[in-house]
């Protein structure tokens, strides 16, 4: 297994600013992106979508049955004030277990 990939990032929002964060997933060994925000509430918000890469390729048989899963982080400045954005790349069901990769925001909203 790969070693944790720590990255720390720190992003300056006014109120009402939108800041998108993409991150490529390993959704077929079972790895997705988790996100927490720590500190004050209501200082950001985060919506999570996803996009699918499509496989291209000349295949002679039938398409590979997994395509590599963008996650797509928005967050929104609220209100001004700090917190920390924690993304961490894990399995859901394993619990106890140290992320595969972690991307640390500090965030300030003015």
């Amino acid at each position: 297994m790969k070693e944790l990939l720590l990255e720390a990032s720190k992003i300056k929002f006014l109120v009402g600013d939108r800041h998108t964060i993409r991150l490529e997933g390993m959704g077929g060994a079972g790895y997705g992106w988790h996100h927490e925000i720590v500190g004050p509430q209501g200082i950001v918000s985060v919506e999570v979508g996803s996009s699918v890469t499509p496989v291209v390729g000349n295949y002679s048989g039938p398409p590979p049955n997994t395509s590599p899963v963008t996650t797509i982080f928005t967050v929104t400045g609220l209100k001004p004030g700090r917190v920390s954005l924690i993304l961490t790349l894990s399995r859901s069901w394993e619990k106890g277990v140290k992320p595969l990769a972690e991307r640390i925001f500090d965030i300030s909203v003015r």
